[in-house]
């Protein structure tokens, strides 16, 4: 397989140097022959990334990539970037002076909740990872109000940024992050929970929203 794939690359390159020579000398523009040369490059760096030898480079690249996005602050950090980018997209005035007293509110409670879910969760030695298995289930405190407090301050600290940059656009974000979190995270950990703590779960399930 290995040396199929360097004669492979090297009849790629091969090829793509007659046709850049006979470009040249057909006196077609320089341009097509640099098309050429790129179409070149592109094959062959497409035939060395399926070598054997650089596969486990790429699954290295990709289970890092996995990890990244299994981690909920990345998406609260990405949904605060994008916030901050539509805030330069000229629109109609947002939320005029109650903006940043908005901003204040919710970032202040959404804080206050992920700490106090935090906070609660040590003292039963439960794990906070999205991905872990937990040793209890917290329906007290902060999680008698919502059945995911941390995931619910992320997204009032990305409503906050969205009324302190004045952008309605950000709401979308907001709903975005909601979006993504409930189907990438919550519906897992609603699964696990309930395979751990059984008619336990159920009831807190029934009793306590998932948001509000």
């Amino acid at each position: 397989m290995a040396l199929w794939l360097r004669g492979s690359n090297r009849a790629v390159a091969n090829n793509f140097k007659l046709e850049i020579y006979a470009l040249s000398h057909n006196g077609n523009r320089v341009s097509d022959s640099v098309d050429a040369g790129l179409k070149a490059v592109a094959c062959a760096g497409a035939l060395g990334i399926m070598h054997p030898q650089n596969a486990g480079g790429v699954a290295g690249v990709l289970a890092l990539v996995q990890k990244w996005l299994d981690w909920p602050p990345l998406w609260t950090v990405a949904g605060l970037f994008v916030i901050w980018v539509l805030s330069f997209v000229p629109m109609m005035p947002g939320f005029g002076a109650f903006g940043p007293g908005l901003a204040l509110a919710c970032l202040v409670l959404g804080l206050w909740l992920m700490l106090k879910a935090f906070l609660r969760m040590r003292s039963l030695a439960t794990t906070v990872n999205p991905r872990g298995q937990p040793a209890a289930l917290v329906t007290d405190s902060v999680f008698a109000i919502s059945r995911n407090p941390i995931y619910l301050g992320d997204a009032l600290v990305l409503l906050a940024a969205t009324f302190w940059c004045g952008t309605v656009l950000g709401l979308f974000v907001v709903g975005g992050f909601i979006w993504v979190v409930t189907d990438r995270f919550i519906t897992v950990e609603e699964e696990r929970l309930a395979g751990a703590f059984g008619d336990q779960a159920a009831e807190w399930f029934t009793r306590v929203r998932r948001w509000l």
